[in-house]
């Protein structure tokens, strides 16, 4: 654990919902210092990886919070990993050390913030940045920076009709195509096709009863399925939902009919879609409490343009979304669709 030199709080938070948030000016060099504040042992190390705190919390009597039951689930999942044991870490603590000590560090953070500053500009006046920096550094950040930014996938109406599996295999060829290198051809694996046509699977038998046989839509309440994709860091998750699995659902739903959602920022960026809290017209302030997420005049009108004729809902990182969150937002999407489609919220 680290403490800054000068008096500062001790805990770092993340803005949900992202807003266009500043974050506090300091100018003070002294406040980038920082120096060991106490050393843990193996033992508690040990016990915190392991949530034993948590574990012995939800054996207890009594009402428990949402967080410690998720830690007992993962537990329960993971108990064999979590309690293997460790080999004790010999690293020496280091010594304290001022961050920007270097004059490259400084210039270095200073180009970071003009980048930011750039950035905002450039969104604010609805332009797209220009990335034209002058050293590696300032590459790396305006690469960073840069949002990423749907681009339309034509599909042809003929193609369209052929199918869910027939339109798959393009995206799929398209894929490839563009990811592969001369003397390195790419090419999904087996897991990751086999994850397609899970969706293919779902999406055709709808297909096959639409009642206009010349247009590919497909009614938003027809197909119901949910389908968690779980795999390793890198493993391309993301990929082939952004470039296989989205794009075809946009085929049969409308682009407007598929909701992409992620529980912070950085991920939202990376599809090219929205927050979960501002999906659904959400600030950090807003109470997660089922009573007070009734919707008034302004937020049913909201809801009703986004939601009540969206097909399909894709959350990226989904492990990272908060319990209380993900409640909050399906029961305001069921408040704002259960007129249309007759849902019954009691079930």
């Amino acid at each position: 654990m680290e403490s800054v030199n000068t008096p500062g709080p001790l805990i770092e938070t993340e803005f949900y919902g992202g807003e266009q948030a500043d974050e506090p000016e300091n100018d003070d060099f002294a406040a980038e210092t920082w120096r060991p504040r106490f050393g843990l042992t193996h033992a508690t190390l040990t016990a915190i990886l392991a949530r034993h705190s948590e574990v012995s919390a939800a054996k207890r009597k009594g009402r428990k919070p949402a967080a410690v039951m998720q830690m007992k689930c993962f537990d329960d999942c993971f108990h064999a990993v979590l309690n293997t044991p460790v080999p004790v870490s010999n690293a020496k603590l280091q010594k304290a050390q001022l961050s920007y000590a270097q004059p490259r560090s400084i210039a270095s953070a200073s180009l970071h913030q003009d980048a930011i500053l750039q950035e905002m500009r450039t969104v604010a006046n609805g332009g797209e940045t220009e990335v034209t920096p002058e050293t590696d550094i300032g590459r790396a950040v305006l690469h960073n920076l840069k949002c990423g930014s749907r681009t339309a996938e034509w599909i042809d109406l003929e193609n369209a009709l052929k199918g869910p599996a027939y339109v798959a295999k393009l995206y799929i060829g398209k894929l490839q195509d563009d990811r592969s290198k001369p003397g390195r051809p790419y090419r999904l694996n087996a897991e990751q096709l086999e994850c397609i046509a899970l969706f293919v699977a779902a999406l055709e038998k709808p297909f096959a009863r639409r009642p206009d046989k010349s247009k590919p839509w497909l009614h938003p309440a027809e197909v119901l399925m949910t389908i968690l994709t779980d795999g390793g860091g890198g493993c391309g998750k993301t990929t082939l939902a952004v470039d296989v699995i989205l794009p075809m659902m946009e085929a049969y739903f409308h682009p407007e009919g598929v909701l992409r959602r992620a529980p912070s920022n950085k991920p939202a960026r990376i599809i090219a879609g929205r927050t979960m809290h501002s999906g659904q017209g959400l600030t950090p302030q807003n109470s997660m409490r089922t009573a007070t997420l009734a919707l008034n005049v302004q937020s049913q009108q909201k809801l009703s343009i986004t939601h009540v004729d969206a097909g399909v809902l894709h959350i990226d990182e989904s492990s990272q979304l908060q319990a209380e969150l993900n409640h909050a937002a399906s029961l305001r999407t069921t408040y704002a669709r259960e007129s249309k489609y007759c849902l019954n919220r009691s079930n």
